[in-house]
């Protein structure tokens, strides 16, 4: 493939990787190398509190970081490649000398993360779903919202820049660190326990909400009747927003506690300072779909107790904190859903196993509907149509049925047609589906060796959650995004 190409397809990838709509299929499953070091730090502390087990921090350890080592390119020398995976070889416990090295590992590998890839991708020599996924990996970690990136990219980088200009736009946005956001929400009507309210270091008074308005032309008709400020640290706007819908959420459930229930009424936006439109709250992910509730028209049918249905509308239900809801009430929920309808109690062998084959067990369902859910989406192609009449008579005949679709569409890809002329981000995909339909079992091991890394970490955030009764885990919020859209796709 000509360096070009390689370049045009890294790029293309990358922006699918950081667009928050995109299906999961198109997603990222897995946390970056650097994220995934700290979390296995942290995992060491609540093994030495009980919170998690041994058998699970190994398993962390041993099948989801120590394959990193092959499969990013970016770690670093082989010196660090070789501490790495001596540390990892031996229990790493709270306290002791392998938990204080992986400290040490996970900086020193952050450091020139990104630099290292730049140099990587100018030499050539790179794979190009494993260097997209990392390079995305690492700035979703690094706390920066998917939709600004996608924003960036879209407005600095020019359809003749290449690989490397991004990874160096990355670095420069890293670089920055993060910034101070001023970002106001106003409180509508009544104000409940407004004694305390005026004596809160976030309390704004109705002037001088009302003189802060005026800074937003287009917006009108507001009943304000005070407002909380909220002060944070974040990579951008937008996880700035983030930031602050989750404390105003921490706000809005403690007057719940008040015994005389008064309406906590907001304006549904956030008025950020330095920015001319207010902003949406943020919460949940666009991107977690159970588009079958649709196509066999359940989305408005309720089914009674005790009967087949009730288990998965159960599910449904628990799951659906995922799509709004705090990042620990999504963690939580999402695992019960899963645990309800992959774990028996009742089965000697799933209790040997224990309680994190539900993991693996959704896991293999999401892995099976991997190859159909990238063969049905290339089989709507547009160019792909256009360039093989043969091909599109035969799925226009096919019509909606999907699996029929699929089957088609990897019938022409065994004959190995000529890479499509297409976007770059089409000509990846019929990359992937092409190598999947001459080898399957090589990519199919891959893609779920990725979904039970991500599954897996979401019984430990469970675990912390509940049973550590923390809610400020360092990877928390990733574990959310990677494998709320992984949930959805199981419960599909």
């Amino acid at each position: 493939m000509a360096r070009s190409d390689v370049d045009a397809l890294i790029k293309a990838r990358v922006c699918e990787l950081v667009e928050s709509w995109q299906p999961w299929h198109r997603r990222l499953w897995d946390l970056g190398t650097v994220l995934a070091m700290r979390e296995a730090v942290e995992a060491a502390d609540w093994v030495d509190r009980h919170v998690l087990s041994q058998k699970a921090m190994s398993w962390c350890v041993r099948n989801s970081l120590l394959p990193r080592l092959a499969t990013d390119s970016a770690i670093g020398d082989g010196q660090i490649r070789r501490q790495i995976h001596l540390t990892c070889k031996t229990p790493v416990k709270s306290g002791t000398r392998g938990q204080r090295t992986l400290v040490l590992l996970a900086d020193l590998v952050c450091d020139g993360y990104l630099r290292r890839w730049r140099d990587l991708i100018a030499d050539g020599h790179v794979d190009v779903e494993r260097s997209a996924r990392c390079l995305a990996s690492h700035m979703l970690d690094g706390g920066f919202h998917q939709d600004f990136l996608r924003r960036e990219l879209r407005i600095r980088l020019d359809a003749s820049a290449t690989a490397v200009d991004l990874v160096e736009l990355f670095m420069a946005l890293e670089s920055r660190g993060e910034r101070d956001y001023e970002g106001m929400v106003v409180i509508q009507d009544k104000i409940p326990a407004s004694q305390s309210a005026v004596k809160s270091s976030l309390w704004l008074a109705k002037d001088e909400v009302k003189r802060r308005l005026d800074g937003f032309p287009s917006i009108a008709a507001v009943r304000a009747s005070g407002g909380l400020l909220f002060r944070v640290h974040a990579r951008d706007p937008i996880s700035a927003v983030h930031e602050i819908t989750e404390r105003l959420d921490r706000i809005r459930n403690r007057v719940r506690y008040r015994r005389r229930r008064t309406p906590f009424d907001v304006y549904p936006k956030v008025f950020m300072s330095g920015i001319a439109e207010p902003l949406d709250f943020r919460r949940g992910d666009p991107a977690v779909n159970v588009l079958a509730l649709e196509r066999v028209d359940a989305l408005y049918e309720l089914p009674e107790i005790g009967t087949p249905g009730s288990r998965i509308d159960d599910a449904l239900e628990l799951a659906s904190a995922l799509t709004e809801s705090s990042p620990s009430k999504a963690v939580a929920g999402a695992w019960a859903a899963l645990e309800a309808l992959l774990f028996c109690d009742t089965d000697d062998a799933d209790r040997d196993e224990g309680r994190a084959v539900s993991a693996d067990r959704a896991a293999a369902l999401v892995t099976a509907g991997w190859p159909r859910a990238e063969l049905t989406a290339l089989s709507h192609d547009k160019e792909i149509l256009a360039a093989n009449s043969r091909l599109a008579y035969d799925l226009s005949r096919i019509g909606a049925n999907n699996r029929e679709r699929a089957r088609r569409m990897a019938d022409w890809l065994r004959t190995r047609p000529e890479t499509p002329s297409a976007v770059p981000a089409t000509v990846a995909a019929f990359e992937r589906t092409q190598e999947l339909v001459s080898n399957p079992a090589e990519p199919l091991g891959r893609v779920n060796r990725y979904l039970r890394a991500g599954l897996r970490r979401l019984y430990r955030q469970r675990n912390i959650i509940l049973h550590g009764g923390s809610t400020r885990s360092v990877a928390l919020a990733a574990t959310v995004r990677t494998a709320g859209p992984l949930v959805g796709a199981a419960l599909d």
